[in-house]
Protein backbone atom coordinates (compact mmCIF):
# COMPACT_ATOMS: atom_id res chain seq x y z
CA UNK A 1 0.00 0.00 0.00
CA UNK A 2 1.33 3.54 -1.18
CA UNK A 3 1.79 5.81 1.78
CA UNK A 4 -0.92 8.54 0.54
CA UNK A 5 -3.33 5.85 -0.11
CA UNK A 6 -2.35 4.44 3.94
CA UNK A 7 -2.84 8.03 5.08
CA UNK A 8 -6.01 8.09 3.26
CA UNK A 9 -7.55 4.98 4.74
CA UNK A 10 -6.15 5.77 8.36
CA UNK A 11 -7.74 9.56 8.22
CA UNK A 12 -11.32 7.69 6.95
CA UNK A 13 -10.98 4.94 9.38
CA UNK A 14 -10.20 8.26 11.68
CA UNK A 15 -12.94 10.11 10.49
CA UNK A 16 -15.45 6.73 11.41
CA UNK A 17 -14.25 6.00 14.54
CA UNK A 18 -14.62 9.62 15.59
CA UNK A 19 -18.77 9.43 14.10
CA UNK A 20 -19.19 5.87 16.02
CA UNK A 21 -17.73 7.47 19.24
CA UNK A 22 -19.87 9.92 19.89
CA UNK A 23 -23.06 8.19 19.04
CA UNK A 24 -21.44 5.37 21.66
CA UNK A 25 -20.58 7.75 24.19
CA UNK A 26 -24.18 9.72 24.37
CA UNK A 27 -26.78 6.60 22.83
CA UNK A 28 -27.95 3.75 25.64
CA UNK A 29 -25.55 1.37 26.24
CA UNK A 30 -27.03 -0.72 29.37
CA UNK A 31 -30.70 -1.56 30.16
CA UNK A 32 -31.79 -2.55 33.62
CA UNK A 33 -34.76 -4.38 34.40
CA UNK A 34 -36.26 -4.75 37.54
CA UNK A 35 -39.54 -6.34 38.32
CA UNK A 36 -40.84 -6.86 34.68
CA UNK A 37 -41.93 -3.33 34.13
CA UNK A 38 -39.02 -0.88 35.70
CA UNK A 39 -36.31 -0.28 33.32
CA UNK A 40 -33.09 1.84 33.40
CA UNK A 41 -31.36 2.98 29.87
CA UNK A 42 -27.82 4.40 30.54
CA UNK A 43 -25.22 5.83 28.38
CA UNK A 44 -21.92 6.20 28.93
CA UNK A 45 -21.87 9.82 29.73
CA UNK A 46 -25.30 9.28 32.07
CA UNK A 47 -22.87 7.33 33.53
CA UNK A 48 -20.23 9.42 34.48
CA UNK A 49 -23.03 12.41 34.98
CA UNK A 50 -24.53 10.55 37.70
CA UNK A 51 -21.72 8.80 39.32
CA UNK A 52 -20.42 12.99 39.44
CA UNK A 53 -23.76 13.86 41.18
CA UNK A 54 -23.80 11.18 43.17
CA UNK A 55 -20.73 12.56 44.76
CA UNK A 56 -18.66 9.89 43.44
CA UNK A 57 -16.28 12.53 41.84
CA UNK A 58 -13.09 10.61 41.71
CA UNK A 59 -15.13 7.34 39.91
CA UNK A 60 -16.94 9.32 37.54
CA UNK A 61 -13.23 11.38 36.41
CA UNK A 62 -11.26 8.13 36.31
CA UNK A 63 -14.34 6.94 34.09
CA UNK A 64 -14.26 10.11 32.30
CA UNK A 65 -10.78 10.20 31.27
CA UNK A 66 -10.88 6.36 30.23
CA UNK A 67 -13.90 6.23 28.42
CA UNK A 68 -13.79 9.84 26.74
CA UNK A 69 -10.67 11.17 27.16
CA UNK A 70 -8.42 9.02 26.19
CA UNK A 71 -10.80 7.81 22.99
CA UNK A 72 -11.39 11.42 21.95
CA UNK A 73 -7.36 11.96 22.25
CA UNK A 74 -6.56 8.91 20.14
CA UNK A 75 -8.96 9.77 17.37
CA UNK A 76 -7.50 13.00 16.99
CA UNK A 77 -3.87 11.89 17.08
CA UNK A 78 -4.96 9.47 14.46
CA UNK A 79 -6.36 11.74 12.28
CA UNK A 80 -3.33 13.73 13.08
CA UNK A 81 -0.99 11.40 12.02
CA UNK A 82 -3.46 11.10 8.80
CA UNK A 83 -3.08 14.65 8.24
CA UNK A 84 0.48 15.00 8.38
CA UNK A 85 1.20 11.65 6.37
CA UNK A 86 -1.29 13.48 3.16
CA UNK A 87 0.28 16.33 3.18
CA UNK A 88 3.91 16.07 3.83
CA UNK A 89 4.33 11.78 2.70
CA UNK A 90 5.68 11.14 6.20
CA UNK A 91 4.90 9.33 8.67
CA UNK A 92 3.99 10.96 12.33
CA UNK A 93 6.02 8.75 14.84
CA UNK A 94 5.29 10.48 17.84
CA UNK A 95 1.64 11.01 17.39
CA UNK A 96 1.24 7.71 16.65
CA UNK A 97 3.17 6.59 19.34
CA UNK A 98 0.69 8.60 21.26
CA UNK A 99 -2.32 7.16 19.60
CA UNK A 100 -0.88 3.84 19.90
CA UNK A 101 -0.15 4.13 23.91
CA UNK A 102 -4.00 5.10 24.40
CA UNK A 103 -5.69 2.33 22.69
CA UNK A 104 -4.16 0.10 25.58
CA UNK A 105 -7.14 1.69 28.05
CA UNK A 106 -9.59 1.65 24.88
CA UNK A 107 -11.77 -1.51 26.06
CA UNK A 108 -11.36 -1.12 29.77
CA UNK A 109 -14.88 0.49 29.83
CA UNK A 110 -16.43 -2.62 27.55
CA UNK A 111 -15.03 -5.03 30.03
CA UNK A 112 -16.13 -3.10 32.89
CA UNK A 113 -19.36 -3.24 31.53
CA UNK A 114 -19.61 -7.20 30.70
CA UNK A 115 -18.92 -7.31 34.46
CA UNK A 116 -21.84 -4.88 35.79
CA UNK A 117 -24.17 -6.98 33.40
CA UNK A 118 -23.05 -10.53 34.81
CA UNK A 119 -23.30 -9.61 38.19
CA UNK A 120 -26.71 -8.20 37.45
CA UNK A 121 -27.69 -11.26 35.47
CA UNK A 122 -26.78 -13.60 38.18
CA UNK A 123 -27.02 -11.75 41.63
CA UNK A 124 -30.95 -12.19 40.92
CA UNK A 125 -31.63 -8.33 41.32
CA UNK A 126 -33.34 -8.19 38.13
CA UNK A 127 -31.57 -8.09 34.42
CA UNK A 128 -29.21 -6.28 32.31
CA UNK A 129 -29.01 -6.16 28.67
CA UNK A 130 -26.48 -4.44 26.29
CA UNK A 131 -28.03 -1.44 24.29
CA UNK A 132 -26.29 -0.20 20.39
CA UNK A 133 -24.50 2.44 22.54
CA UNK A 134 -21.69 -0.19 23.80
CA UNK A 135 -21.57 -1.64 20.40
CA UNK A 136 -20.69 1.72 18.50
CA UNK A 137 -18.39 2.74 21.26
CA UNK A 138 -16.53 -1.01 20.63
CA UNK A 139 -16.91 -0.89 16.92
CA UNK A 140 -14.67 2.83 17.50
CA UNK A 141 -12.12 1.55 19.34
CA UNK A 142 -11.49 -1.54 16.93
CA UNK A 143 -11.69 1.21 13.80
CA UNK A 144 -8.86 3.53 15.65
CA UNK A 145 -6.89 0.15 16.23
CA UNK A 146 -6.95 -0.80 12.32
CA UNK A 147 -6.14 2.93 11.69
CA UNK A 148 -2.99 2.95 13.76
CA UNK A 149 -2.40 -0.87 12.41
CA UNK A 150 -2.48 0.90 8.86
CA UNK A 151 -0.60 3.63 9.38
CA UNK A 152 2.23 2.23 11.29
CA UNK A 153 2.90 -0.38 8.21
CA UNK A 154 5.88 -0.40 6.68
CA UNK A 155 7.11 2.37 8.34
Amino acid sequence: MTAKRQAYTGLALSLLAGAFLIYGLTAPSIEFNRFYFLTDRHSILSVIQGLWLEGESFLGAVLALFSVAFPILKVIALAAASLVMVITGRIAKQVLRISILLGRWSMLDVLVLALVIFYVKNSGFGDANTLPGIWFFAAAVILTTLAAFVLAENR
